[in-house]
């Protein structure tokens, strides 16, 4: 077929695989490298996030343990003595203690 063809035919063909091919070899080299660096922002964000996220429950958890560390010497709490204890396995199935009368 390409033997019958015109030759103004074979130079349009040729001249638009000549600009063809380029472009689209630019068209893919650029969507791989914006998919790559989509890719590494992504995952550095997330990383990121996830790192503030877990910095802030691991200081939510340090917190309460100071204010429980704190409640349980308090001499307040440690002076009363219809609190329930709650160390033992079967706490659950105990009952609380009376309350005194007044």
């Amino acid at each position: 077929m390409v033997v019958l063809m015109k030759i103004k035919n074979k130079l349009v063909l040729a001249f638009v695989s000549v600009a063809f091919i380029p472009v689209s070899l630019v068209a893919v080299i650029s969507v791989m490298n914006t998919r790559s660096q989509a890719q590494d922002q992504f995952i550095d964000g997330s990383t990121r996030e996830i790192r503030q996220i877990d910095g802030n429950i691991r200081q939510f958890f340090d917190a309460s343990v100071q204010n429980v560390d704190q409640m349980a010497t308090d001499p307040v709490y440690t002076s009363v003595g219809t609190l329930k204890n709650y160390q033992p396995a079967d706490a659950a199935s105990q009952p609380m203690p009376p309350k005194p009368k007044r």
